[in-house]
């Protein structure tokens, strides 16, 4: 079975052939397997791996041959084969640009920036005691939640204000000036709250858009970028950990490291929570499922317990936010092991035909510019693929967000557009 493990890899890379097709299953690759691929390497080569032996601290010492290791490798053997045909499927292809005059491309950047004011000023009060006080953002942030504070809101305009970002550079059709500097404000921000999630949803859609309408070969300078890109994300990690006494060290410090995630705890920990329900018995109440998605848009007040919290409250409670968990973790609290593959197949294929409707649908197309299905498209992607980091937990987001709060914005703005178009036509 492991064999069969690394031979559908690498015939999945042979199998999509073009470039892009093989960046972003690797993407998938890495959120969701690399931690197994990880765990094999330590096992195989009998090495010092203090991440997976933390693993085994908080999981147990667990064999590598028992049923339960089994259960494990026919989950990740069938659920690669899902991911590889779901992104076989998918039209990567981008919309063509409808060309828009400079006082109505300027729309998306400016409303971004007006959301990002909104979300900040939510939190202004925080920003004060970490730009003055010099309190630590990460922690203070953390906690803002639980302190009264609509963190929810903050989040969401974070997240709304970064999607209105992507979309300009998608209605443009390049990188712009005025782009870079936009993202510069933000990554300060970020780097001030210690906050990146959002981030990484926004450099993922970025470069599948890239990848889709940009024939690339491999060159030296496309290393280059994808160093400038992930910097902000490493910039940040080293910053929120402390232990840089300045802003040279800091850069210093991230440059030097900038594989560690790679090769460090980042790898791993979406994959800690995996093993941990397989090599568990745990039997929970699926109702707890659907009551916390009802609980998550205040229709109810169940308080039930979530994969996340179960996880956290059950099996780490000594972990001061527990750890991340796989979906597939997720998937496997709340059903038998054999139902969780199909499970996850049907949750695939429900997502495909989403996808395909947002950029297929009649209503999409009489109301929506054809580049913002591009947005909808590549951003939901993003959210999918951060799945393998968020877990069920992320489901919540991507249905109530992507899939129906952003095209309605998308539609407002295309009969904003619209109506401006017309106007500067006839003068």
């Amino acid at each position: 079975m492991l064999l069969l493990v690394f031979t559908i890899y690498v015939f999945s890379n042979y199998f999509l052939g073009k470039l892009n097709k093989i960046f972003i299953y690797n993407v998938f690759i890495f959120f969701w397997f690399f931690g197994f691929f990880r765990l094999e390497y330590f096992e195989l080569s009998q090495g010092q791996d203090y991440d997976i032996e933390y693993l085994k601290y908080v999981v147990g010492n667990f064999s590598m041959n028992g049923s339960k290791y089994l259960k494990l490798l026919f989950q990740i053997f069938f659920a690669n084969i899902i991911i590889l045909f779901f992104i076989k499927k998918l039209n990567f292809n981008r919309d063509s640009i409808i060309k828009t005059k400079s006082s109505i491309e300027y729309v998306d950047i400016l409303l971004s920036l007006l959301v990002f004011i909104i979300s900040i000023f939510i939190i202004r009060e925080e920003l004060f005691s970490i730009v003055v006080l010099g309190s630590s953002g990460y922690d203070l942030i953390n906690n803002f939640g639980n302190n009264g504070g609509n963190y929810s809101l903050h989040v969401f305009l974070n997240r709304l204000s970064l999607i209105l970002l992507f979309s300009s550079i998608v209605q443009v059709g390049s990188i712009k000036s005025y782009h870079g500097i936009t993202l510069s404000i933000y990554l300060l921000f970020y780097l001030l709250t210690g906050q990146r999630n959002e981030l990484f949803r926004f450099i993922i859609a970025l470069a599948f858009w890239f990848l889709s309408v940009k024939s690339i070969k491999f060159k030296l300078k496309y290393v280059l970028y994808g160093i400038i890109v992930l910097m902000p994300l490493r910039v940040i990690e080293v910053f929120r950990g402390g232990g840089t006494e300045n802003f040279s060290e800091l850069i210093f410090t991230s440059l030097t490291t900038i594989l560690n995630p790679l090769f460090g705890a980042e790898s791993i920990i979406p994959f800690y929570s995996w093993p941990s329900v397989i090599f568990y018995d745990i039997k929970y109440e699926l109702s707890n499922l659907l009551f916390w998605f009802l609980d998550s848009i205040n229709l109810t007040s169940y308080n039930a317990l979530t994969s996340y919290s179960i996880y956290k409250e059950k099996l780490f409670p000594m972990e001061n936010r527990g750890l991340a968990i796989n979906i597939f973790a997720s998937l496997n609290i709340y059903f038998n092991w054999l139902l969780v593959v199909p499970l996850f197949a049907l949750i695939t294929f429900t997502l495909y035909r989403i996808l395909k409707f947002w950029s297929k649908s009649v209503f999409l197309n009489v109301y929506l510019l054809t580049n913002y299905r591009s947005v909808i498209l590549f951003w939901s992607f993003a959210s999918i693929v951060l799945l393998g980091r968020n877990g069920i937990e992320g489901l919540r987001p991507l249905l109530l967000h992507d899939f129906l709060i952003y095209p309605f914005v998308f539609i407002l703005l295309s009969q904003l557009k619209k109506v401006r178009f017309v106007g500067l036509e006839s003068m």
